[in-house]
């Protein structure tokens, strides 16, 4: 009997609160996530995106780059990744009860407002924090969706959401973020 208390304890409380030795759960470190005071920013949300993979995929979306001009139709309610290399991709979510159209340059400066105030830290325990994870809100009268940065598996569709791809610890935990001083909002589309 005690055998399976200890097992409930260790399904429903988690590895540490159990008291395992030796074991640790990068998933409950990653779900901490960080809140901006006006709480159109969030940090550490979901499995991480590769540190080094994003800026690329940023440059892929900003005024100039591969897809910036690429408009994409997102269905009502839903999320589609817009962009995706290896095990990191870029996501719109539509939070509209009708479908919304957006494109690739209008989706660089919500992953732009991400990269520049999620996971700051460089090292963490003198190893490179190589995650990046972020969810980017905007509300407004003619349409509310919103942009995050996450692991993503190419391979699967690309309608599925963040939240379902999982991806925890793969490319490292979201370390540091909105905290900063020098988060302004990043409101402006």
């Amino acid at each position: 009997m005690v055998l399976y208390t200890s097992l409930l304890l260790a399904c429903l409380l988690g590895n540490a609160a159990a008291g395992l030795a030796g074991t640790s759960d990068t998933r409950l470190v990653s779900r901490n996530p960080q809140v901006s005071k006006d709480g159109t920013l969030t940090c550490g949300t979901f499995g991480s995106a590769s540190k080094e993979t994003v800026p690329n995929l940023l440059n892929d979306l900003l005024p100039g780059g591969k897809i910036a001009d690429k408009v994409w139709t997102i269905g009502p309610n839903s999320c589609h990744r817009v962009h995706c290399y290896d095990t990191s991709g870029i996501y719109v979510c539509n939070d509209n009860s009708k479908e919304m159209r957006v494109a690739g340059h209008m989706v660089a400066k919500g992953v732009k407002c991400i990269t520049d105030n999620c996971c700051t830290v460089s090292y963490v325990n003198n190893n490179f924090a190589k995650g990046q994870s972020g969810q980017k809100f905007y509300r407004g009268a003619a349409a509310s969706f919103n942009i995050v940065v996450a692991y993503g598996n190419c391979g699967h569709d690309a309608n599925v959401r963040p939240a379902d791809e999982l991806g925890w610890g793969v490319n490292g935990v979201c370390d540091g973020g909105v905290l900063s001083p020098e988060y302004d909002g990043c409101d402006v589309l």
